[in-house]
């Protein structure tokens, strides 16, 4: 959808499928697989039940629990044992799922410049439970890089960068958000009993704080969520005084799982546990006795450590 405005009826307005949908395909083919994600797409510019007396650059606006699009175009996929698909045959119409919390015209919420639809009708009906991949689960990739003008200090100290020293940091500015790559930009404070994330269309994340208090920061589309909390817990069971929440846990959408467990002395990661359960041990220490070696030039030509 068009950026950093409320939508209305206009096909400047487009709904786009982009994750597969685990409610509406028919059970597959033995071998069970997951679902794939077909083309499917929709505009605002016929759309239907909108807020006729209330315009947006003089279109009428789309609301929530009322307006629809007129149709989804695209394809679906063909009968349990057949190959291929059965090409546009995706016509109902896509709803808004979701909606601001705040904003309503005629009673009803307004939708969103990034807001999820239900693709080619609205489904009422529990959704079946996602696939769990049985082969390496959320695996852990293990890599290292260096920045010498990255923000803060990670595990192996300032400019370097290992998966899972993302962290969120609290000061007198309030929230901000490191990532792997060391860069860091601001976060509003939010609560857990707030209707809905805060959406970041530049950075492509939702932010949100859970039931358990942890704040998490997770994908657009839903597939990758990080969740942090702090190492210290007040004795009223707030976070109030906390400075510095790290990465705790990667979930995906399939219920696969990473924990970080850290000491509780030094705040560095003590254990790490990967989706298969395989729990790694961490160990850190001071890096001494430089060794250098020069060629004939006297440059160096060779660093070593012991």
């Amino acid at each position: 959808m068009a950026f950093n405005k409320i939508a209305r009826k206009s096909s400047d307005f487009n709904v786009v499928f982009t994750l597969p949908d685990f409610c509406w395909p028919p059970p597959p083919a033995p071998p069970v697989t997951p679902p794939i994600p077909f083309p499917l797409f929709a505009d605002l510019g016929s759309a239907k039940t909108v807020a006729k007396d209330v315009r947006l650059n003089r279109k009428p606006a789309f609301v929530f629990n009322a307006s629809k699009t007129n149709r989804t175009t695209g394809d679906e996929p063909a009968l349990p044992g057949r190959k291929g698909v059965l090409s546009r045959t995706a016509t109902k119409p896509a709803w808004p799922m979701m909606h601001s919390s705040s904003v309503k015209i005629r009673k009803r919420y307004i939708i969103r410049a990034g807001d999820m639809f239900h693709m080619n009708n609205k489904f009422k009906k529990n959704c079946r439970p996602n696939p769990v991949f049985p082969v390496r689960p959320l695996p852990l990739v293990w890599n290292r890089s260096y920045y010498s003008d990255q923000d803060g200090t990670g595990w192996l100290g300032e400019g370097w960068s290992v998966p899972g020293c993302q962290r969120i940091i609290r000061d007198a500015a309030g929230l901000a958000y490191i990532d792997d790559q060391g860069r860091l930009f601001p976060l509003p404070e939010v609560d857990e009993d707030d209707e809905e994330p805060v959406l970041f269309e530049s950075e492509q994340i939702w932010f949100s704080k859970n039931p358990d208090g942890h704040y998490v920061i997770a994908s657009l589309d839903g597939s990758i969520a990080l969740r942090f909390a702090p190492l210290v817990i007040a004795e009223d069971g707030s976070d109030e005084d906390s400075t510095l929440f790290p990465l705790v846990a990667v979930e995906d959408a399939n219920g696969n799982h990473q924990r970080f467990v850290y000491h509780p002395l030094t705040g560095l990661p003590q254990y790490v546990i990967d989706g298969n359960g395989w729990v790694f041990s961490l160990n850190f220490g001071n890096v001494a006795d430089e060794q250098y070696h020069y060629d004939d030039n006297k440059r160096v030509d060779q660093t070593g450590v012991c």
